[in-house]
């Protein structure tokens, strides 16, 4: 049994990963054998098959226990039932990103082959995702929040060590080019995905939603009291896209702080994906988001041209629910 650990990124697509494994968690391969998604629960026992779903909660799908919770996780309890599964198995949290160290101690317990997949994207974008997914809702400061948020997107920094821990015979890093799922099915599990229906999880809500938040800070009152997020998706279909906030001399910042890092980076990348992100712009070259206008990231008046349209959609979403009702 090979065991598949997705280590994130972050804003990279993982809860849309999660989500789709969550609904249909055994895959046939085109090879004829199966791989299956499974979540640890708190204590180290695996939750498989319709467990899963039942168990996603509010959000639509489960996941392991994060970086920080992995402590209480007993990886004996773990072995043990991953050692009664004769087929390859997924499994997830995009926080495993920062912790190597950590699973190291629980790679040497269960002692299988391990193949690490990682997504990730450009750091100008991913940050601006991440300040209006939690860096909006900490309390602090914009500057401060972005410099310490930084390094967790210095990529070779971050993935390069999971290639130097015992058991680990590869470590995959993709780019996110769209949606991750079709493309981890078929080009990381050998998978069919001609089966797969595109859902929104964790997707950005639109400006109208946010800069109401950040004037309301009751309704998101803090960086992971999200539940709402999830609520106002199911429910809404209002277009748009969260606020750019970096202006000029942040990305040209972030791009050459980054520079070093994005460099090396190329060495953990197969050709293609090599070709793609050394070809992509956004890695290296500020004018890459010039057509985009920087907005405060401070709470603004709000604007009624936005609000109209969400004011509409929540009262023919009440509509709806009236009638199902």
């Amino acid at each position: 049994m090979t065991l598949y650990l997705h280590i994130g990124g972050a804003k990279c697509g993982s809860s849309a990963l999660q989500a789709a494994l969550t609904r249909d968690p055994v895959l046939a391969r085109r090879d004829g054998s199966t791989v299956e998604y499974a979540a640890i629960d708190f204590r180290g026992g695996l939750i498989r098959h319709e467990s899963l779903a039942a168990r996603a909660g509010p959000y639509g799908y489960r996941s392991s226990p994060t970086e920080s919770q992995l402590e209480n996780v007993d990886p004996d309890v773990t072995r043990k039932q991953l050692a009664g599964i004769a087929h390859d198995v997924v499994l997830s949290n995009e926080s495993w990103q920062n912790s190597p160290d950590e699973w190291a101690a629980f790679l040497e317990n269960w002692r299988m082959p391990v193949h690490v997949v990682a997504y990730i994207r450009p750091q100008v974008p991913l940050l601006n995702s991440a300040w209006w997914q939690w860096g909006a809702w900490s309390g602090d400061p914009f500057n401060q929040w972005v410099l310490g948020h930084f390094r967790e997107c210095q990529w070779y920094a971050r993935l390069a060590p999971w290639r130097t821990l015992p058991y680990v015979e590869t470590v995959t890093v993709r780019l996110v080019r769209g949606d991750i799922v079709p493309d981890f099915l078929e080009n990381v599990l050998q998978a069919d995905a001609s089966h797969y229906q595109p859902a929104r999880h964790n997707a950005a809500l639109p400006a109208s939603v946010l800069r109401l938040y950040q004037k309301n800070r009751h309704l998101r009152s803090g960086p992971h009291n999200s539940a709402i997020d999830f609520i106002l998706r199911k429910h809404l279909s209002v277009d748009g896209s969260a606020p750019w906030v970096f202006d000029r001399a942040w990305i040209e910042r972030i791009i050459e702080k980054s520079r070093a890092d994005n460099e090396r980076l190329a060495d953990l990348l197969e050709p293609e994906m090599r070709n793609h992100f050394l070809e992509d712009p956004r890695w290296w070259d500020p004018a890459a988001f010039a057509h985009l206008k920087p907005e405060s990231p401070h709470p603004q008046p709000l604007r009624a041209d936005q609000l109209e349209p969400l004011c509409v959609e929540l009262i023919n979403s009440l509509v709806a629910l009236e009638k199902r009702a």
